[in-house]
Formats: structure tokens, C-alpha cells, sequence
């Protein structure tokens, strides 16, 4: 997992107590981008979507997406692009998204606070 001072591993010393529990040996590359405030895409996004997919790619850089609405995922699957992250790395909400780095790693599921509130409308259903 990267947060902005780079991968998050077990010599980093500024880790806080959440990130603390995301450090093992070896360095894993995991990017989590939020799409919360996205409620519409367009050609152009999705190019951008793809060359931010291929990026992480060459960085060995496991890309996950959160807070997905249902325009940009139907976009994102008209344009092949949900088929290229995988919909196992596509999420309604940064809380699951979350969980995907803790099961890359071998951790144990967090799930939803209890005071879960949905964020994209297709979660409210």
C-alpha cells in the first residue's frame, strides 16, 4: 500500500497506528483511488482511467478503485476498462475498498463501521 511518503512497509518509523497495521515484510504496491465525487465520466475520463491503469501496471502498482457511481461503472464497462481492473478491485465504498490491500496481504477483513452511511446512490439500494 503507498500513502504520499511512498510504500507502506515495516521500516517506515512514521507510521500512524491504522497504517501500522497495513506494514509486512515485503513491499506491496497498492494504490486505492477514489471515485466518490465522480458521478459522471466521459471519453476522456476513461482514457485517463486507462493510462492511470497502465501506469500502475509498469509500476507494479496494484490499483484499486472506491466510491464508483453507477455511470462511470456502466461507462467503465462499455469501454472495457472494468474487465481490465477487474471488478474484484471496484468498489462502492472506501470501506470495502480498504478491505482488498488487507486480503492482498493476508489480513483479516474490517468490514463496515457500524455507522456505515452509503456515498454512491447504488449502494442505497
Amino acid at each position: 500500500m503507498l500513502d504520499s511518503k511512498g510504500s507502506i512497509h515495516k521500516e517506515r518509523q512514521e507510521l500512524n497506528k491504522y497504517k501500522a497495521e497495513f506494514t509486512t515484510d515485503k513491499i506491496y504496491k497498492t494504490l486505492a483511488e477514489g471515485m466518490r465525487n465522480v458521478p459522471a465520466i466521459d471519453a476522456t475520463g476513461l482514457q485517463t482511467l486507462k493510462d492511470f491503469y497502465k501506469d500502475a501496471q509498469k509500476h507494479k502498482t496494484h490499483l484499486i478503485l472506491s466510491g464508483v457511481h453507477t455511470q462511470p461503472l456502466y461507462a467503465m464497462s462499455q469501454a472495457g476498462i472494468l474487465d481490465l481492473f477487474g471488478e474484484r478491485n471496484i468498489y462502492e465504498n472506501i470501506d470495502d475498498d480498504l478491505d482488498r490491500p488487507r486480503e492482498i496481504l493476508g489480513l483479516p477483513k474490517l468490514g463496515r463501521p457500524k455507522d456505515f452511511i452509503p456515498t454512491v446512490k447504488r449502494e442505497m439500494n
